[in-house]
Parts: structure tokens; sequence; C-alpha cells
């Protein structure tokens, strides 16, 4: 039987106090058991493992990493094996800066002469990514919009024709960025059974504090806790910031999705 459980409290030290507490528990049960705590950056993982340190349990086993970072670790022997490489975010800007200074006519050389807007770029187009939005789709978006937009239609077609480029480069040089990883990693935990035992072999799975999931990692967590569940007395534990109102309301689908999953709620209550 699986263990799957969403603990929320709209209190950050409540929240970190119930992980920490779980660590323990779960260290107590078996000490040679792994753990991994998946967590929003590595600042706040750092700040976590040191909490742990704190409490006075320096427990042998216990690995926080980031979610694109563990990604990376499922998919590191695939990716060998397939003959692709990851790509780094400073490498990805820097191909953005030279397929921009390629694109005359459009203002991309000029402003790829600025420092930031390679990255920017970047950024834009994970986010395109992690929301499902692929370059043919942007072009056909980009159709829609009024033949008076002049200015804001052409801005959208040089978008989309550097989008295009961008995934187009990658696949030919057999790049993966941060983005292309969760649909990797989803992939070889869905269709390898080695990799999806491995992954479950790693031991009880914890999420801390991640609020924002996007469809791609909402996608590899999903097919992780399947093969949870088909391991018996596997836990996973996830820690959610949230409470009733409108002030958490961007949450809600998350933890929405997560009961979808057979997560089991439990609020937390403030220690007196």
């Amino acid at each position: 039987m699986s263990h799957k459980r969403v603990f929320v409290s709209d209190s950050l030290a409540v929240l970190q106090e119930a992980c920490i507490s779980a660590i323990q528990t779960l260290k107590a049960a078996d000490p040679l058991t792994a753990l991994t705590i998946i967590v929003p950056n590595d600042l706040l993982g750092t700040q976590l493992s040191q909490e742990v340190v704190w409490a006075g349990d320096g427990y042998m086993g216990l690995r926080f990493v980031t979610l694109v970072d563990f990604a990376a670790g499922i998919t590191e022997g695939a990716l060998v094996r397939e003959g692709q490489q990851r790509v780094s975010d400073a490498a990805a800007a820097l191909i953005v800066r030279n397929l921009m200074q390629a694109m005359p006519g459009t203002g991309f050389p000029e402003l790829a002469q600025q420092s930031r807007l390679p990255q920017f770029f970047v950024e834009t187009m994970t986010e395109l990514k992690h929301a499902g939005i692929r370059p043919h789709q942007l072009q056909t978006f980009g159709a829609q919009i009024s033949p008076q937009a002049t200015m804001y239609r052409d801005k959208m077609r040089n978008l989309f024709h550097l989008y295009d480029r961008y995934t187009d480069f990658l696949a030919e040089q057999q790049l993966v960025d941060d983005a292309d990883l969760f649909t990797h990693s989803a992939k070889v935990v869905e269709t390898s059974a080695e990799a999806a035992e491995t992954v479950v072999s790693d031991g009880p799975l914890l999420l801390y504090g991640c609020i924002a999931l996007t469809a791609l990692q909402r996608r590899l967590i999903e097919a992780i806790f399947k093969q949870h569940d088909e391991q018996a007395e596997q836990d996973g534990l996830i820690f959610l910031p949230w409470r009733p109102g409108s002030a958490y309301e961007s949450v809600t689908p998350v933890l929405t999705w997560l009961m979808g999953l057979g997560f089991q709620y439990a609020s937390l209550t403030h220690s007196e």
C-alpha cells in the first residue's frame, strides 16, 4: 500500500518543522534508507539541510535537490546512450544570442548586444515549452493578430522565428535544455522499467515548498508516484504552502491535482 500525503499550512515554519519531523521518523524506522527531498531552489535546499543538522540529526543518505536537477539525474544515462547532451542556461543564452545576430531585418542583431536580453528570450521560450506551446502554435496565434496591429504582429512573428530556430538548433545539435529535460525524464520513467525501478528504489520521495508546477513537471511527478504505487510501503510526502481563500488561490490547482493522484490531505496546525 502506498502512503501518499500532502501536508498544508500557511506557515513556512510549520511546514519546515513537519518536513524535518518526517525525515526524523523515516530515518528512525530505517537509518539506511535513502531520502530525496525536492525543493524549489538550491538556497532553500541548503537552508532545510542546515535545519536538519541543527536539529541534531547528522543523517546519511539525504539528498536535497531541485526538480530540474532531479529530472537531469533520471535522464543522464538515457541522454548518453542517445548521444544527447544537456545544455546549461548560460550556453542556451549564448545560442540565442548567435541566432539573434543571424536574423537581419528583425532588430534582433542590435538587441543581441544587450547583455540580459538573450537570457530573457531563453526564459520566455522555457515558459512556452512548459506551457506546452510549440513554435507552430505560436505561428498560428500570430496569424490571428489584427492586420492593424502591425508592430505587435511583426514582433510576434520575429519571436516565432527565433523560437523555431532555437528548437531546430537544439534538435540538430542533439542538445536538451532544462524544459526538455522534464519531457525526457517523464518518458524514461514511463517507458523504462529499469529506470523506473531505480527511481523508486531511491527510497521515499518528499517535495517541500513546490507551489508552481508546470504541465511538464506534473507529468514527471505523476509518472514517479505511479511507480511508487506499485511498490509496497513506499512513501510520498508533499509539504505545500496553502490555506483556503484568495491569498493562495494560485496554489489551489496544484493541491486539487495532487488529491486527484490519491494524496491524502492533512492540514497542519501552528505549534503552541
